[in-house]
């Protein structure tokens, strides 16, 4: 709990990441917001804003990012979730990512995955939303 990951961690992944337009990220800490909500909504993980301006910049054909974990900013590490948001939603440049947070991925088999749909809810006047995300996978 409470880690933050850096772009360095990403780029070993780059290859992968350019072919995708959707970026899951399964942390392991899902089991934590059973055992201890509270150390799971407070210190959980976290994408460090220069990864977030790394896979805006580097990856023009990404189109979301789905974590396991509460916020892709954790209030343990403030500012700088701040501009995490704001690299993802936009706010320095034309492209986007969506953000899809507190997925559960454990059982998900990346090998046997074939598409990803997100359902959002839509309600005027704000800027995020509850999901219903459900993934396609071969048997």
């Amino acid at each position: 709990m409470g880690e933050i990951l850096a772009k360095e961690e990403l780029i070993q992944y780059r290859d992968k990441i350019r072919e995708a337009d959707l970026l899951l990220i399964r942390s392991g800490t899902y089991q934590w917001k059973q055992q201890k909500p509270l150390e799971f909504a407070s210190r959980g993980p976290a994408l460090h804003s220069e990864a977030a301006r790394y896979l805006i910049e580097e990856f023009p054909s990404l189109r979301a990012i789905g974590v396991d974990w509460l916020s892709i900013a954790s209030p343990s590490f403030m500012p700088d979730g701040i501009y995490t948001h704001q690299y993802l939603l936009g706010r320095f440049h034309d492209h986007h990512l969506f953000i899809i947070e507190d997925l559960n991925l454990k059982d998900l088999d990346a090998k046997r995955l074939l598409r990803v749909f997100a359902f959002p809810l839509l309600v005027e006047g704000i800027d995020s939303a509850p999901a219903t995300v459900v993934a396609e996978v071969t048997t």
